[in-house]
Formats: structure tokens, sequence, C-alpha cells
């Protein structure tokens, strides 16, 4: 489910008091989010709200600028265009910059990090998941000659750049792989800098098997086990191995004939059962006395629902010729 980066707002303005509003556009979509920026000299944001709803902040950092760097969040946003209201501190007469970034497809803001020393074409570091996003911000003396680039190296288009006494400016990249990302920018004069990671949605991980029900497992009185049967177990988006466990009076293994037991792990790489489908083999034990069996095989992983297959079988008496 690729993350997709919708319409942003970038506003700059002295809010001549401890509030200003402003509007933006969230895109339609599922897993929307909205994740919003401020760089506000001498005072700290105490919160932000969209269409009246509070955002959830996820970095809030006083700089060496004298300027205090916030990142919020909002999952779920309402669509269309609402108003974002930010409230400080106290009273502001300061140029104070507000950027907002709306996305689909997304989990939300994931790591965040940033250098406060300030030095020119300053550089930070943040470990990313697969397919993020990262917005990278700076706060420099001047925007003279002005960049970002994210991975450093590779040059973004400023989304923003802002005069806020000193000045911040910077932008976002596509999609990347995962690892630890260095990102750097600057202008002529010294900078600090910062990384903010925004994540793609996952799915949840989810089971599959084939088929639903298995029957006759049958045997005479005193020459069991029965026949085995077979059924196949598929995965996709797993975290974690998925454990296959046989009801009362059955039993599971992975190999044809033999290895049985109450019940057994399928590993699982890269979110999915290593080998899938993957055969696993259920039979009714040995020794046990006439009657009818019948119970539920669990097919369970973490975050997965748990699925079943239903068993039935008889243990047979054996039937007596009487000669007269």
């Amino acid at each position: 489910m690729a993350l997709v980066e919708g319409n942003r707002t970038a506003d700059v303005r002295v809010p001549a008091g401890s509030s200003w509003s402003f509007s933006h556009n969230q895109n339609t979509g599922n897993d929307r989010c909205l994740v919003v920026i401020v760089a506000s000299p001498a005072m700290s944001v105490s919160s932000v709200k969209y269409g009246g709803q509070t955002l959830t902040n996820k970095r809030n950092s006083s700089t060496s600028y004298s300027t205090y760097w916030s990142v919020w969040e909002l999952k779920n946003p309402p669509t269309g265009s609402n108003t974002v209201q930010v409230n400080l501190s106290s009273g502001s007469w300061n140029n104070t910059s507000t950027v907002c970034y709306s996305f689909t497809n997304c989990s939300g803001v994931g790591n965040t990090n940033f250098n406060n020393t300030q030095a020119v074409n300053q550089t930070t570091s943040l470990n990313i998941s697969t397919n993020s996003m990262i917005i990278g911000s700076v706060i420099a003396g001047n925007s003279t000659s002005a960049y970002i680039q994210i991975p450093s190296g590779t040059s973004r288009p400023l989304d923003w750049n802002h005069n806020i006494n000193n000045y911040t400016f910077g932008g976002i990249s596509p999609s990347l792989t995962s690892g630890s990302k260095t990102i750097k920018g600057g202008s002529t004069a010294n900078n600090i800098i910062m990384g903010v990671e925004v994540k793609e949605a996952t799915l949840p991980p989810s089971l599959t098997r084939t088929p639903t029900s298995l029957s006759n497992f049958n045997y005479n009185f005193g020459s069991g086990p029965s026949a085995q049967q077979t059924f196949t177990v598929s995965a996709d988006n797993l975290t974690a191995n998925v454990t296959v466990t046989a009801p009362t009076n059955y039993e599971v293994s992975l190999t044809s004939g033999s290895g049985f037991a109450n019940s057994v792990t399928l590993t699982q790489s890269g979110g999915n059962i290593v080998g899938e489908p993957k055969t696993v083999y259920v039979r009714l034990k040995s020794g046990l006395s006439v009657g009818t069996y019948t119970g539920n095989v669990n097919i369970t992983s973490t975050g997965a629902t748990t699925l079943t297959i239903s068993l039935s079988g008889s243990v047979i008496a054996k039937r007596r010729i009487f000669i007269i």
C-alpha cells in the first residue's frame, strides 16, 4: 500500500497574539494523515488543531536559534478544506512558519532527529522503514543558495522558504528504502537541520488455509493411528511465525509419515511462510477408545485473525463374528 503525498500548505505570518489560523485541504483516501511542522521564534507551540481536532505532538525542541521546532500529527483527519489553528504558549510578534503535508496510505510520523549544532551545510541521520518519506527542515542565518538533500547528495525542491528573523526552508523525499539515511541542507550561513520520517501504512497480517474441514479420520479399535490427511497454509504481511495446533486426540506434522506432535511452527520470512503454500499433515492419534472425535486445528500468528480447520473421525469397534 504505497504512501502517497497529497496537498501541502506553507504559511508564514506574524501571529500578533498567541494563536492564528489558516486553511488547508486534506486529500481523500484511506489511512489519511496530516503532518504539521512549526518553527516559532521565542515562543513554544502549546497545541495545533485541524477542523477542530487536536493533533498529537511528535517532537518539540528548543533550538540554538532561539526558535522552537515542533512536529505534529493527526491520523484520519477530516477531508476537504478545514482550518488549521496554531496556539502558542504566549503572544508573539515574530514571523512564524507553519508547513502542512497531507498523506494517504500513511501510518503516521516515525523517527525524527535533529542536529542543533550550527554549521554550514549541516547534516543529520535517522533510521527509516521501507517506503517511508523524509521531510527535511532547515533553520539558517540566511537563505542564499538554500537547498535540501534527502538523502545527502540528492537535491529536492524547496517546498517552503520563510523569513522568521532567521530563515527556515525544506522539502520532502519520495518513498525510500529502509535503513539509516543522512540528510543535508543549508545555505551560505550556518544552519541546523531536522529530519522527520513519514511512514507507509502496512496491511495487517493475514492467513489462508485450504481446505476448511477434513473428515473420515477413522480406524478400527486397536489399530490406529488413522491415515494422514493434508491441508495447506499461506500468509501475507506476517510479523511472527505461524503456529499450527492440533485439537485434543489429533496430531500434526510437517513431514509425511513421521514427526507428529501437538503443534508445529511454520517459519516466516519477509511476511510470508517459507515454502508456502506449506503442507501440514494431520491424523487421529492411536490408542483411543471407541467413539467419535471432533475438534478444530488452530492456525495463529501475532496480529492475524486465527483460522480453524474442523476435523472429525471415529475409532470403530471390531466386529465380532459368532460361529454357531
